[in-house]
């Protein structure tokens, strides 16, 4: 393909071109986790912010979908039952965690 777009003069250097969608990494000694947790309704985490839920300092909720929306929380983003979260853990221990007090099993 990048032969055909040199040849066309349509291939951009490759420090010029944009690096989206974001690509990971990942290794075997890889730190952090990216989990997928939907609020369920009876969930005790519903109608809280995320600063009274105490989210460990380690982990990051990188963005909610709600409805067919998606946002960029910050501490006073209040959770909703049914809300789907894209949160980043350093480890299971913190997964664990992140599952009880957002009451998911």
């Amino acid at each position: 393909m990048t032969v055909v777009a040199n040849w066309l003069r349509l291939s951009v250097p490759e420090k010029l071109r944009r690096r989206t969608p974001l690509e990971l990494e990942l290794s075997d000694n890889q730190k952090n986790e990216l989990i997928e947790v939907i609020i369920p309704p009876d969930s005790t985490a519903a109608g809280k912010t995320i600063l009274q839920l105490g989210f460990p300092k380690t982990s990051l909720i990188v963005m909610i979908k709600r409805d067919k929306a998606y946002i960029t929380p910050n501490g006073a983003t209040e959770i909703k039952a049914g809300d789907t979260m894209l949160i980043m853990a350093e480890n299971g221990n913190e997964i664990d965690k992140i599952h009880t007090m957002l009451g998911v099993s």
